[in-house]
């Protein structure tokens, strides 16, 4: 790149980034500077402040520590499920669209985040648009509840304090019935939860391994999820997850591991 389009600020906010790896995931401010002595102080902490305003970072004011943001898995999506993984799950969730008709959205979590990475949309005249790359919470609706009811006792409550304010006074106890109820059901529906006049059927993805690894959900307007076409989305839903799963074993015990 030529000189004389070089930012500085830009520069300094791709340093700050640059502590966060797989071993500082969580930073302070005198810890950012530790790791960056040549940036101003004044400059960092105006930039992080700025950084967690815009949701590229996140700030844990109990312990004021940072942390990438929800901004950033939105904005890289792409990279959050490798190309081949939905390459296996596309011709399914097509199909899964063209049985039910309504929008189809396959959901991963991401810091204690559900986030979009793939959508096949509705075909009727009024359909739900939910675009890859979209964040959602993990104790709110259908679609980021499947992916909750399978993490860890201490994910959940990490999860719980981020999100309480918005369960409208739901306990810690109460998530953890519900997440229980949803495991054994092996499904989770809603229905104006999240989305105003939205209604959503989600089904978990399992690897070899019998681990989550993502959620498909079928969602559209409340007023088409009658008892009749909830029930069929039911069964083709389940249908469609287990293919998938079915699929993803081949491949990974076939030996392509790396592919995927």
């Amino acid at each position: 790149m030529e000189k004389k389009y070089t930012l500085k600020l830009l520069e300094k906010t791709s340093e700050i980034f640059a502590c966060f790896d797989l071993s500082h995931q969580k930073l302070s401010f005198s810890e950012i500077l530790k790791l960056r002595p040549n940036l101003d102080r004044t400059a960092v902490y105006r930039i992080l402040i700025n950084l967690h305003e815009l949701g590229f970072l996140e700030l844990d004011k109990k312990n004021n520590l940072f942390s990438i943001g929800a901004e950033i898995y939105r904005l890289a999506y792409t990279g959050i499920c490798s190309f081949e993984l939905r390459e296996v799950i596309n011709p399914f969730i097509n199909k899964l669209r063209d049985e039910t008709k309504e929008t189809v959205i396959v959901n991963v979590v991401q810091n204690n985040h559900g986030v979009c990475i793939e959508r096949v949309q509705g075909i009727h005249n009024i359909s739900i648009t939910a675009n890859p790359g979209r964040v959602v919470p993990l104790l709110r609706g259908a679609s980021g509840r499947i992916l909750a009811a399978h993490l860890s006792h201490e994910e959940l409550k990490k999860i719980y304090e981020k999100e309480k304010d918005s369960l409208r006074g739901k306990s810690f106890e109460n998530v953890l019935q519900e997440m229980g109820q949803i495991r054994k059901r092996g499904f989770d529906t809603t229905f104006a939860d999240l989305d105003p006049d939205t209604a959503g059927v989600s089904f978990p993805i399992f690897d070899n391994n019998m681990e989550v690894i993502a959620g498909v959900s079928v969602i559209g307007p409340i007023f088409r999820f009658t008892p009749e076409a909830l029930e069929n989305i039911v069964s083709k839903t389940r249908v469609c997850v287990s293919n998938i799963s079915e699929k993803l074993k081949f491949i990974l015990i076939g030996g392509n591991k790396g592919n995927v």
